[in-house]
């Protein structure tokens, strides 16, 4: 039983994570982006209090800069995918976020110079494919029915690029101190919540009543336990070969599920092909990370 743990926090991992991102389709408009992405992280901290006698503040000014950039570029990621889950279809713009290890390979290729097997490659063909017929399908023939379409789009692809940059600057930050990931993990925590108090200038008044404020403490609870079990999924992985690699293909597969509540819960109708193509998608991005993960 405890040799399948981590598949265990793996499920929990893509149920809380599907949970976040249905219920903040569900609150639209009524909450800000930014007070989401605040009491997300301040659940985070909450939550990882007890642990915080065991950080050591790092000295390296590489640890800095890298986690610097990490929590701006993972905050901008995390506010254009919020924007476009509001905007636009939550099947298209989820299945969209399997580009990110598309993004993930090409820029440690172009900063590491670790290339692609041809297996790897093979995925990365494919889920490029996928992608660009699954943006020709979302052409509309008007203008404005074409701005409309392609706005929520192009969030989702930028968040998806913003995510992937931040990532690898996870790995320069980790990498250049001792006990990194756990520094790592703690501090970017409280950057973050920092960071975004100063965006909102210290306005913490959430305007939505009723359900609202319930669908955002799901939102922010969700977003913690899906951290945590990805973390302890990772560490109960470590006695199988690329056990990490697994987890985090894995729990891609949340976006499937996000794919089949947009068309089931929110009646979002579009062509079979379209919903064909996205799960095609899904698969190559989860082959390319495992088949790079593995190579490397």
């Amino acid at each position: 039983m405890i040799e399948n743990l981590w598949l265990w926090f793996c499920i929990l991992a893509i149920v809380a994570t599907t949970v976040k991102v249905f219920y903040i389709k569900k609150i639209d408009n009524s909450v800000s982006n930014l007070h989401i992405l605040f009491f997300s992280r301040l659940a985070a901290c909450i939550v990882l209090i007890p642990f915080y006698a065991k950080v050591e503040i790092p000295g390296n000014p590489v640890f800095w800069l890298a986690t610097g950039l990490a929590v701006f570029l993972t905050t901008l990621a995390g506010y254009t995918y919020i924007e476009a889950l509001k905007k636009g279809m939550l099947s298209v713009v989820a299945s969209i976020q399997a580009t990110i290890p598309i993004f993930m390979v090409v820029i440690i290729a172009l900063a590491y110079q670790e290339f692609l097997t041809w297996q790897s490659l093979f995925f990365l063909v494919g889920a490029m494919l996928s992608l660009g017929i699954l943006l020709f399908f979302n052409k509309g023939h008007k203008y404005v029915e074409n701005k409309e379409k392609w706005k929520p789009v192009l969030l989702s692809l930028l968040a998806s690029f913003l995510y992937a940059a931040s990532t690898v600057l996870d790995r320069v930050a980790i990498s250049s101190v001792d006990y990194g990931a756990l520094n790592y993990t703690f501090i970017w925590n409280a950057m973050s919540l920092v960071f975004l108090f100063i965006l909102m200038r210290g306005r913490l008044r959430v305007n939505a009543v009723g359900v609202h404020r319930k669908w955002l403490l799901i939102v922010a609870c969700s977003s913690t336990i899906a951290f945590v079990t990805q973390q302890y999924a990772v560490q109960y992985s470590l006695f199988i070969p690329n056990g990490v690699t697994y987890v985090k293909s894995l729990v891609m597969f949340h976006i499937a599920v996000l794919m089949i509540l947009g068309v089931t819960y929110f009646d979002e109708k579009y062509k079979m092909k379209t919903v064909v193509i996205s799960f095609v998608g899904i698969i190559c991005s989860v082959g390319l990370a495992l088949s790079s993960m593995q190579a490397g």
